[in-house]
């Protein structure tokens, strides 16, 4: 084992402050990748209802630890709880109670902390430090399905944001997770709202913000730069970062930041687009047709590790992958950064 991995016992409990402290040393960290695109790899099919792995809380969470084993098993640092899309207005969509839909949001860093302990007291931890557990929350966009989280074009003031993220903060915040993750952000103001939200309501939470963006800026149309800097007063916010993005296009948002303090989380897709299933007008027939909710496209032929110096270069310190990654990049990723 390199020196500079931590082994440690079952028994010892982490604190948020080890992971700032790495930070703040400028050590670089690993994040899981894709939870749903493992799971569907190992079997299950998530593309029924707007749950999507979310519904695997309820039916079989067995293999959501296995995930979760898989990633770790990879040399994450973080793994990130399966509650993206578990809302307590989904859940009880479903036809759940907003007890039962609570106690599906708890269940989700559970199984997270049950598969830290079972993989610390069982293997030599390959992570450079102890094992975060980040709680993670979707955008608003995320609850509907519908592939908002890559337009953020749904029309909602920030009082309006703040309180459907307070629902799951609420609950998730009862469980004392390491971190929460406030994930695939389409547009500043949403941003600004849960950073708000943190401080007033919130204030003993830690927590990073990460934005979905394309190719000019955040998905919406905000510039990325205006809104890192407008996230630099609030000390709860670890790290700003950008995923389920192009990798592509990371390296020019990162380098188009000046103004910035705080480290990057950079956590991408392979390059693939997502088609959020509704009729839409072919452009060589212009006729409507049916389309599935799935990822199209080649991903690039880049692999992500290959990225690490340059995103490293323009300030980010935790790296990952989201939609379309898996444990085997991780793992190329972890070797990547065990030589720095």
């Amino acid at each position: 084992m390199s020196g500079n991995r931590i082994e440690r016992s079952v028994s010892e409990q982490f604190h948020v402050e080890e992971l700032l402290d790495s930070l703040k040393r400028g050590r670089l960290l690993l994040s899981d990748g894709g939870l749903a695109t493992e799971l569907e790899a190992q079997g299950e099919d998530l593309t029924q209802g707007k749950l999507w792995s979310a519904r695997l809380l309820l039916d079989k969470p067995e293999a959501i630890a296995r995930v979760h084993h898989e990633y770790l098993m990879s040399g994450c640092d973080i793994i990130t709880t399966s509650s993206y899309q578990a809302t307590i207005d989904g859940f009880t969509e479903t036809g759940l109670s907003a007890t039962q839909s609570a106690s599906l949001l708890r269940k989700s860093i559970d199984i997270a902390r049950d598969a830290r302990t079972a993989f610390i007291g069982s293997y030599h931890p390959c992570a450079s430090i102890t094992p975060v557990i980040a709680a993670s929350i979707g955008c608003y966009g995320a609850s509907l399905a519908d592939g908002s989280e890559f337009r953020g074009d749904y029309k909602l003031n920030g009082d309006q944001l703040k309180d459907f993220h307070r629902k799951q903060l609420k609950v998730l915040s009862e469980c004392n997770p390491d971190l929460i993750a406030f994930e695939t952000v389409p547009c500043s103001i949403e941003a600004i709202a849960i950073a708000e939200l943190l401080r007033d309501e919130f204030p003993h939470l830690k927590a990073w913000i990460s934005f979905s963006c394309n190719q000019k800026g955040i998905n919406n149309g905000d510039d990325f730069a205006h809104a890192v800097e407008s996230l630099q007063g609030y000390e709860q916010i670890i790290a700003i970062g950008i995923n389920c993005t192009s990798p592509e296009y990371v390296t020019d948002l990162l380098k188009s930041c000046h103004a910035r303090i705080k480290p990057f989380i950079v956590y991408p897709n392979k390059g693939e687009k997502w088609n959020e299933g509704e009729n839409r007008t072919d452009k060589a027939s212009q006729r409507l047709c049916a389309v599935e909710r799935k990822w199209e496209g080649n991903g690039r032929e880049r692999q992500l590790c290959e990225y690490i110096e340059e995103w490293k270069c323009h300030g980010a310190q935790i790296f990952g992958g989201c939609c379309r990654t898996r444990p085997q990049d991780m793992s190329l990723m972890r070797k990547r950064l065990d030589q720095y």
